[in-house]
């Protein structure tokens, strides 16, 4: 009986301990409105362990960051289960209410999970259920099944108007190439925990960002990568003059350059557009010397719609490398459609603002062979 009684007050102490790590908030932004997390549950992942990692990992690394309070709510959804009615039209608007409703969904994955649910059938049910329209989603999935990604994109081109930012469990973006999301993280669910900046995007793409917490002044770590990039730097019409330009060149050269790990093994290339009478920016990549796997990181502050639909139906076409976006406008909607791999939308004037945008451009760059 001692023994028993024993065990169960170390259970209890194990999940104090567990939640109130959870309930530690030090967020990366202030932010308002509200966001939607859906958890991948499915058959795509191989057992309730890899679900129990992915919740662990937002439970103890997004949800901190996301600075829940009045003003900013969060909702979450778990894919491949039945039992679903009853945690959807929640929203936290605290870490410990997060908390709580994360790990009662983690008792309903552990019971009934890993059903077949396909990713378009996840997007009716956000579209057919309560989620406000402008609310961003963070879409967690482990699906590498272009048929059924290719399914999902056809339908959320159609029906959904929410942001998405993908995390792509897996380990691989270039599945997700054409999905219309405003961002994609790929990496495999067991690596979730070692990756330290993988929080900061997420929690940027959440939200309208009104301030940068002073606690985000965290350094971000080099990326040691091998092979080459090649960096698009805007200089046409969009930009209102020299000294936009000005500003978007110093923010690559003190913010992006120190961190790409320029060595023997990784070099970069850069493309100044709007300076002379050439062809088109893509159609230049395309047509000169640049090897298809480079990675390209595209400045530019347009958002006229047609301007960048005509762009998309060409880099479908034509250009098989994998594109980042930095929409200068700080509008990431107008880029909803274009084949990029992320985009990261911020006003060129607030470029030196964001401490660790640079992070998230350097790890869109390479190979990343140790962070």
């Amino acid at each position: 009986m001692r023994q028993f009684r024993l065990c169960v007050l170390l259970s209890v102490i194990s999940l104090s301990q567990c939640s109130s790590k959870c309930a530690e908030s030090s967020p990366y932004f202030t932010c308002n409105g509200a966001t939607v997390i859906v958890i991948d549950g499915t058959h795509h992942m191989r057992s309730y362990t890899e679900v129990d990692k992915e919740i662990s990992y937002i439970e103890n690394h997004v949800i901190p960051r996301l600075g829940l309070g009045k003003d900013f709510k969060a909702a979450f959804m778990l894919s491949g289960t039945r039992d679903h009615e009853k945690w959807e039209r929640k929203y936290a608007s605290s870490p410990k209410e997060a908390c709580s409703e994360l790990q009662s969904l983690d008792d309903v994955a552990r019971k009934n999970s890993l059903g077949k649910e396909s990713l378009k059938k996840i997007l009716q049910r956000i579209v057919n259920e309560h989620f406000e329209f402008h609310h961003p989603f963070i879409f967690f999935s482990k699906s590498d099944d272009k048929d059924e990604i290719s399914e999902a994109a056809e339908y959320a081109r159609m029906y959904v108007r929410n942001e998405i930012t993908v995390v792509a469990l897996g380990g691989k973006a270039s599945a997700w190439r054409n999905f219309p999301a405003v961002s994609v993280f790929a990496i495999e669910v067991d690596n979730l925990d070692s990756s330290k900046n993988l929080s900061y995007c997420i929690a940027e793409r959440t939200c309208s960002i009104t301030n940068e917490s002073s606690k985000c002044a965290e350094s971000s770590p080099y990326c040691n990568c091998n092979g080459a990039t090649v960096i698009v730097i805007d200089g046409t019409h969009h930009m209102h003059s020299y000294t936009e330009i000005d500003k978007e060149i110093s923010y690559i050269e003190n913010h992006v350059i120190p961190r790409l790990g320029l060595g023997k093994d990784f070099k970069a290339a850069f493309m100044l557009s709007g300076t002379r009478d050439h062809e088109k920016i893509l159609q230049r990549i395309v047509n000169e010397h640049f090897e298809f796997h480079h990675p390209l990181i595209l400045f530019s502050k347009s958002d006229d719609k047609d301007e960048i639909s005509e762009a998309a139906e060409y880099a479908r076409m034509y250009v098989r490398n994998e594109i980042t976006v930095v929409a200068l406008s700080g509008k990431a909607s107008a880029w909803r459609n274009f084949p990029a791999v992320s985009v990261f939308a911020i006003e060129v004037g607030n470029l030196d603002s964001s401490k660790n945008l640079g992070y998230c451009i350097a790890e869109r760059t390479c190979s990343i062979t140790n962070e």
